[in-house]
């Protein structure tokens, strides 16, 4: 009886066959063909989507039954023929990639933070690429051959341009460039630092919430989008929202569903121009146009002029030129006064935003460069920064009286160190290791904390990163600051927190408070204080109001010495000394008399 059971099992396995096998390659062309006719939409949106794909294997199941044979790896089989199983169609599942080129005769695959040739075994020959494109053509109703050698159109988040080999030089041949926006928020308050201080953080949501007219600019591939969309979520339910776009990239509708917002797309015949005639009908607050690349601008300029406020983004060299630029692209359809324009630029607009990106160790580091205010008497520098070596130099002016008054109208308050200047590593350990070869990542790019405690070390050690100490007690324990998990500063968590925790923020917050009042002034005008108080002794009541160490509870039981005198000159002495001598000389003597 065995016998014939293992006779039987082998019989089964040699009757297996592979799917192909079932069905001849004219039927597979014919279902390939019938499915990009009746539902080219879903066959291009099934290179994104594995939903799509089971839906697509119900409609062969059901439409080519005879040619199946109903068999499901027949079916799945004839699906992975029509959508593609190529290389660029397995890139598109990865959630990090932003876009993919082909020069022709390679293939370059980029992230956010970098840009490679791809090598892979899978031949990418120009025919794959035209079958490629014409996926994208079919699903747009357009054609892609030579006698329509370029086709640039859009299916979903993908955005896709193609020339035809009838265009390009002998040597080259079809070229794609095809960009994947994805419905997230790239830059957010966590990584926040990354691009800028957190102060900006919060100089953005003030002015979102002001509603200050703002036009960023910066190079192709920035990040000028991600900034607009982070500004975009300050905005309240309140304020209706009208975004223009040529392809929609943003999702703002998607990401942001607390919000009024109208989302609106260009087409043939209807361009950015005829949408903001429009758009004023529908009686918005915020006028949104992702780029503004022609005479639309002028447009802009008039519903600035009109009451509303706008953010927007060009192409331009620095934050200093936007003016410029959008007086050359309003005179592209309408002629104007250029210093009427330029001054009504200056008086009605408030901040130009400049970005730029570094190669730094294999990885393109965005940042926030400048920020200015427009005035009629010539622009102000608001915020400005350098990236120089792994280390962010960056310094701050302050802003008018009219953008004050404006968050004191909208009762806004803002964290903003006026006439500051400081500097900030990107890389602490930039001499001799890159971030990626010093410390193991995950899939997602991040930290791989489990390789990183096998390796009997931690993220710190691996970057570099020395604690700043502002003072050490006996027991080696700093007024330091901490990380999370992924290297970034964390901030003070007041729960639960030891009371030598507590002694270290408070004395800090005085050390800040000293510093500050020495050198910096902040952004609303503030009236000096006439104060001489010994700094020692400031320190030595916070000290005595938190109960510093376990032995302040036995404070009242020990025999009280009488206070020492102070000295004559306590100005002086404060001068004289640095707040960490200060703080050390305080402890020694707490330490001394037991308390």
């Amino acid at each position: 009886m065995q016998m014939a059971l293992g006779k039987k099992r082998e019989q089964q396995v040699q009757e297996k066959v592979e799917p192909h096998e079932l069905i001849s390659s004219t039927e597979v062309e014919n279902i390939r063909k019938s499915l990009i006719e009746t539902h080219a939409d879903l066959v291009v949106q099934g290179m994104l989507d594995q939903d799509v794909r089971a839906r697509l294997e119900r409609i062969v199941k059901r439409d080519h039954k005879q040619a199946t044979k109903d068999n499901p790896e027949v079916i799945a089989y004839v699906v992975r023929e029509t959508i593609g199983t190529g290389v660029i169609e397995e890139i598109l599942q990865d959630p990090s990639i932003t876009d993919i080129g082909y020069n022709g005769k390679e293939l370059i695959v980029e992230t956010n933070d970098s840009k490679q040739r791809f090598d892979t075994n899978f031949e990418i020959s120009e025919a794959y690429i035209v079958r490629l494109v014409n996926k994208f053509a079919n699903a747009n109703n357009k054609e892609f051959t030579a006698k329509s050698p370029i086709f640039d159109g859009r299916f979903q988040n993908v955005r896709i341009n193609a020339v035809h080999a009838q265009n390009t030089a002998p040597e080259s041949g079809t070229t794609m460039s095809l960009r994947v926006v994805r419905p997230k928020l790239a830059l957010t308050k966590d990584n926040f630092e990354g691009f800028a201080p957190m102060f900006m953080y919060d100089f953005f949501r003030a002015a979102a919430i002001v509603k200050a007219n703002m036009v960023i600019s910066g190079t192709t591939g920035t990040g000028k989008t991600e900034l607009h969309k982070l500004i975009s979520g300050f905005i309240p339910f309140d304020d209706r929202i009208l975004l223009i776009e040529d392809t929609p990239e943003t999702f703002m509708k998607e990401m942001f569903k607390d919000k009024d917002v109208f989302s609106w797309v260009t087409s043939d015949g209807v361009s950015v121009t005829h949408l903001i005639k429009a758009g004023l009908r529908n009686h918005p607050i915020w006028i949104m146009v992702t780029e503004t690349r022609g005479q639309e601008a002028y447009e802009m300029i008039q519903a600035v002029l009109s009451g509303h406020s706008i953010i927007t983004s060009l192409h331009a060299t620095e934050a200093r030129a936007i003016p410029s630029r959008f007086i050359n692209m309003a005179k592209m359809g309408y002629e104007l006064s250029e210093e009427a324009l330029k001054q009504d630029i200056r008086m009605y607009f408030d901040f130009g935003i400049h970005i730029r990106k570094a190669k730094y160790h294999g990885h393109v580091i965005r940042y926030l460069s400048e920020v200015i205010e427009f005035n009629p008497d010539g622009d102000q520098t608001v915020f400005k920064q350098r990236f120089v070596d792994g280390v962010f130099q960056f310094e701050t002016f302050d802003v008018s009286q009219k953008f004050k008054d404006k968050m004191e109208e909208s009762m806004v308050e803002m964290n903003f160190p006026a006439n500051f200047k400081s500097e900030r590593p990107y890389n602490p350990d930039k001499d001799t290791h890159t971030f990626e070869s010093s410390i193991p990542l995950d899939k997602t790019g991040r930290p791989d904390h489990a390789k990183i405690k096998a390796m009997g070390t931690t993220l710190d050690v691996l970057m570099g990163r020395e604690k700043l100490t502002y003072n050490s007690d006996e027991n080696g324990e700093g007024l330091d600051y901490r990380t999370d998990r992924d290297g970034y500063i964390a901030p003070e968590v007041d729960s639960s927190s030891p009371s030598s925790s507590v002694a270290s923020r408070k004395i800090n917050q005085v050390k800040q408070r000293v510093e500050n009042n020495d050198r910096h002034r902040t952004s609303r005008p503030v009236k000096p204080k006439e104060d001489n108080t010994d700094l020692g002794a400031d320190i030595d009541r916070i000290l005595q109001d938190i109960g510093v160490g376990a032995n302040a509870q036995n404070e009242e039981e020990k025999p009280k010495k009488p206070p020492k005198r102070p000295p004559s000159n306590p100005k002086t002495k404060a001068q004289s000394l640095s707040v960490s001598d200060i703080v050390n000389e305080k402890r020694r003597q707490l330490s001394q008399e037991d308390v």
